[in-house]
């Protein structure tokens, strides 16, 4: 497989994965990842905390030592004697060399040039250097804290040495003027191992802290997966019991407009009849008759119709194209509407979902139909951002829309199992409806 695509693979399993996590699995991974960010800034920035607060120990205790020996006047402005010398390192031994320090210069100022006037490699004494940068800025005033470069000609006895840091060390004279300069080099490896031990328990214990968290998030995740899991399930079985009350009290309204209003209607058809045939064709009675016959057969045609949509037979035998197809069929077997059905392969769905899109269908044609004035309906079913998506759009007056109880009752049941319901409509341009369910967890049934 190319790399392009493996790449759109890749992205394609992320943003499925994004999508299936919910808003609180969202949450818990944005937390997650933050935490993980911080893990490292800590992990990364503790260690060189601790490696900044021991160089700036070392340079307190440097410049302790030097301001004492300034003190003491064994560092003099009009030059260092002989005995001055001896003196100066007797306390240099006693008090910086040894342990980590091993080497020691003092510089004394010049204006390319650089004197050593005193070092513990006594070689070193009166030889003079090209000013470094590291030298420029100690003379400027500022301590500085610096690997020293090996390979300039002052360093030629340091070179055998490993791991070195080196401090210089301004001294200040009355004149507030730096005159010299001590350049102390030390041992680095004992500092280099304390940052080594500091920085592998910072992140042993960052790794411990992000397990216990990533646990503490997975297990939440899970949990909350769990959860909406089972209260899908139980809205999808508390919207299939639903659906099952309103198919049975459909049932009921059917029979009772049929047996309590459709049968005493006939009676009273018949009886207009029979009255019109024992009185004169052309008497103003016989015609008040024939009016009241020609009403009553209107509203029997009407009240077949709305019977007929308002039974659609039992909805759990067949799938969503097949209902949708029916519905299709007698509305324009009943009404002047022309319907238009568009399908497009999608996922099967369990029976409440099944049923909640077909109801949805069903009250968007009939607004359609009864409300909007329109001459056509296009209907589409197609799959959408793992959902199923039903589309319903007229022809109608379109404009504002108020829905009635019949659409949010289909909303909040559509919403119950994690779907839902909009409404788009514009002035002389139709409506669209659009239902959806979510495919996940959903199986034909």
């Amino acid at each position: 497989m190319s790399r392009p695509g493996r790449v759109a693979q890749l992205t394609l399993a992320v943003r499925t994965f994004w999508r299936e996590l919910g808003g609180f699995g969202k949450v818990a991974l944005a937390g997650l990842v933050i935490s993980v960010g911080v893990a490292i800034v800590l992990g990364l920035g503790i260690p060189a905390l601790v490696e900044d607060n021991l160089l700036e120990a070392r340079v307190a205790t440097l410049v302790g030592v030097t301001d004492d020996l300034v003190e003491r006047d064994l560092i003099r402005v009009e030059g260092l004697t002989p005995g001055g010398l001896a003196e100066l390192d007797e306390h240099v031994r006693l008090r910086l060399l040894g342990g980590d320090t091993v080497r020691v210069k003092l510089w004394q100022r010049g204006d390319s040039y650089t004197t050593i006037v005193y070092s513990d490699l006594e070689l070193l004494q009166g030889q003079r250097f090209p000013i470094s940068d590291e030298l420029r800025q100690a003379f400027a005033g500022d301590a500085i804290v610096s690997q020293p470069a090996l390979s300039l000609p002052e360093n030629e006895f340091e070179r055998d040495l490993s791991d070195l840091v080196e401090f210089y060390i301004p001294i200040p004279t009355a004149s507030e003027e730096t005159e010299y300069v001590f350049e102390v080099y030390q041992d680095a490896s004992t500092m280099s191992a304390t940052v080594a031990s500091t920085q592998r328990t910072v992140w042993l214990l960052v790794v411990i802290v992000l397990a216990v968290l990533g646990a503490f998030m997975g297990s939440l995740i899970v949990a909350n997966a769990r959860l909406a899991t089972r209260r899908a399930e139980q809205a999808e079985r508390l919207v299939s019991e639903l659906a099952r009350a309103q198919d049975d009290e459909r049932r009921h309204i059917v029979g009772a407009l049929h047996d309590d209003v459709g049968q005493p209607l006939y009676r009273v058809l018949y009886g207009i009849q029979g009255a019109r045939s024992q009185i004169e064709v052309d008497t103003p009675v016989a015609e008040e008759l024939a009016r009241l016959e020609d009403l009553l057969r209107n509203v029997d045609s009407t009240l077949k119709t709305e019977l007929r949509i308002l039974h659609h037979g039992a909805v759990e035998h067949f799938d969503l194209d097949t209902l949708v197809s029916e519905l299709a069929r007698k509305v324009e077997a009943e009404t002047d509407l022309h319907v238009d059905l568009r399908f497009e392969d999608h996922s099967p769905l369990s029976t409440p979902m099944r049923t909640a899109l077909f109801r949805a269908a069903g009250e968007a044609v009939t607004n359609a139909r009864k409300h909007a004035k329109a001459e056509s309906v296009s209907i589409s079913v197609r799959d959408g951002n793992r959902r199923v998506l039903l589309e319903v759009e007229d022809d109608g007056l379109g404009g504002a829309h108020v829905p009635g109880l019949g659409l949010t009752t289909t909303k909040e049941r559509l919403e119950a199992m994690g779907g839902g319901l909009t409404i788009v409509s514009r002035r002389g341009a139709g409506t669209l409806f659009r239902a959806w369910v979510p495919v996940t967890g959903s199986h034909e049934t």
